[in-house]
């Protein structure tokens, strides 16, 4: 089997992409694969553009919720889950 002209296609190297100080937890994909969502350690996300990896929805939305932080969610110390404590109780 040849590979026309036609066929071939080439790749292009992107720019780094840098998230300083922050730690991925989870990658998902949006808009029928479009947007890249990167939800984080500290409880934000970060929506990229998947053909250029720049940032999208970057603007100030009052009627959208993209962190349980931006609506007064706090997170308590870590500690066992009612799950693993029930467990425990009952032997």
């Amino acid at each position: 089997m040849q590979l026309t002209d036609q066929a071939m296609q080439t790749l292009r190297k992107l720019d780094p992409v840098v998230i300083p100080g922050k730690v991925v937890v989870t990658v998902n994909t949006l808009q029928f694969g479009r947007v890249v969502c990167f939800g984080f350690s500290d409880g934000t996300l970060q929506y990229r553009d998947r053909f250029t990896m720049n940032e999208v929805y970057t603007e100030q939305a009052t009627t959208n919720i993209t962190s349980p932080l931006q609506v007064g969610f706090q997170w308590e110390t870590e500690g066992p889950c009612m799950f693993c404590l029930g467990k425990t109780l009952e032997g």
